[in-house]
């Protein structure tokens, strides 16, 4: 199993998100039956595109799955030739032992995507406490919850509801430093730049019903703002 993520800067936004939609099917047939992946998301922010992929025997890029989609985009200005900008990977509650162990009992609702903006000052404190919460305790959270970061930019890939599961492996920590509770809470909530909270209210909660409600885009819980979900395909 390979799990990746990519940011890529829209050029051509409508015209992006038709396709992506058009490429649905493609993909469910083409990738997904045929056992080449088992997760394709997208979601936008603005002019931002995230692309999650999960892969299953050898790593399938954003080119593979969408060859006329960089048409839509602008290529990064670092002096290469590319529309797609692979995000670090800093968090993951689980991590998948095999196909058959990623593989959904059951499709979720929803797949969500999360962005927030971190202090940049902040950065490397907060991929400390990430670091050492997943390796001392694993599989202490929704199994399919994944954090990815590009510059003061988070970006929080999960599934609704939440799949709670014990973690097969073992992290590489044996200490027990990780803050529990609202002091984990109140740490976290100092890397944060906030979300201006008139143009992003805060609509969702904790004990928010998916199921009845939705899927929402554009609505803070805390510091994380959900953005729009383009196409789901698992």
């Amino acid at each position: 199993m390979i799990i990746k993520a990519y940011q890529a800067v829209l050029k051509k936004a409508r015209e992006a998100e038709e396709y992506l939609r058009e490429q649905e099917n493609v993909i469910r047939n083409n990738y997904l039956k045929t056992g080449k992946v088992l997760n394709v998301n997208v979601f936008r922010f603005e002019k931002t595109l995230y692309v999650y992929i999960e892969s299953c025997d050898i790593e399938i890029t954003p080119e593979q799955i969408f060859p006329k989609l960089h048409t839509m985009l602008d290529m990064w200005p670092d002096g290469e030739e590319k529309y797609y900008y692979p995000l670090i990977d800093i968090f993951h509650f689980n991590e998948p032992q095999s196909i058959e162990h990623w593989s959904r009992k059951v499709k979720p609702e929803f797949c969500a995507g999360m962005i927030s903006k971190i202090i940049p000052e902040s950065t490397a404190r907060y991929i400390f406490y990430h670091y050492q919460m997943q390796e001392e305790t694993p599989g202490n959270g929704a199994k399919y919850g994944r954090i990815f970061l590009m510059g003061d930019t988070v970006f929080y890939y999960s599934e609704k509801p939440d799949v709670f599961e014990k973690a097969i492996h073992k992290g590489t920590l044996s200490t027990h430093n990780t803050p529990v509770g609202d002091e984990w809470q109140k740490i976290m909530g100092t890397h944060f730049i906030w979300w201006d909270k008139n143009k992003y209210p805060r609509r969702i909660d904790d004990d928010y019903d998916w199921e009845e409600g939705g899927y929402h885009e554009n609505c803070r819980l805390n510091q994380w703002l959900y953005i729009k979900n383009i196409l789901s395909v698992l």
